[in-house]
């Protein structure tokens, strides 16, 4: 978990240091978001760390009608 972020692309890059800090090798990654961040949290991903899979998905949630 990286909890110094204040946004989704620093979570990225900060998320990112930390996996190869521990010497793992990333080839995909599970963005889970909100529903309505989940289009922008994937097109941020993509152009931060372009040479990993990004597979993105969020919660449904219901409106109260």
């Amino acid at each position: 978990m990286e909890p110094r972020a204040r946004n989704t692309g620093e979570n990225i890059r900060f998320s990112r240091s930390l996996l190869v800090e521990a010497g793992l090798e990333v080839s995909t990654v599970l963005l889970i978001t909100k529903p309505y961040e989940e289009r922008r949290a994937y097109a941020t991903a993509r152009k931060l760390w372009p040479e990993v899979e990004f597979l993105s998905t969020s919660s449904t949630m219901m409106l109260e009608t």
